[in-house]
């Protein structure tokens, strides 16, 4: 048997109240009960509109959160490109603020050949003889 949803459930109660409220009329311990499902009752509804205000509160807050998180994203972009208009895009200093500077390849040095011995036994110091 699937469960009932939170509308059901206080229908059913609501309903039990209504029906029930005329019959337990001169029974203290029923009248007893009965005015404090009553009271759990307006308890119940009112903590449903404030769980519903306060849903709508907290999505207004992520649509305000996330409308200023754009907006200090596009300055922090901004300042980045001033720092880098400031120090130019291969200083250094660029590192401070978490933006890479454009590196230079290193360069190449001038292409050494391999000397070539003609005889091997002379660079080993032993002779042959």
């Amino acid at each position: 048997m699937p469960a009932e949803s939170f509308g059901e459930s206080v229908s059913a109660m609501e309903q039990l109240v209504a029906n029930a409220e005329p019959r337990v009329a001169g029974q203290p311990l029923l009248e007893g009960v009965l005015t404090e499902l009553k009271d759990m009752l307006v308890e119940v509804r009112d903590l449903k509109k404030h769980q519903r205000e306060t849903r709508a509160t907290a999505q207004a807050a992520t649509k305000q959160m996330l409308a200023s998180l754009t907006r200090a994203q596009d300055l922090a972009a901004r300042l980045r490109t001033g720092l880098t208009t400031l120090f130019g895009k291969y200083d250094e200093r660029l590192v401070e603020f978490g933006i890479r500077p454009i590196r230079r390849r290193p360069q190449k040095g001038p292409i050494v050949s391999p000397v070539e011995d003609a005889d091997p036994a002379e660079t080993t110091g032993t002779t042959t003889s």
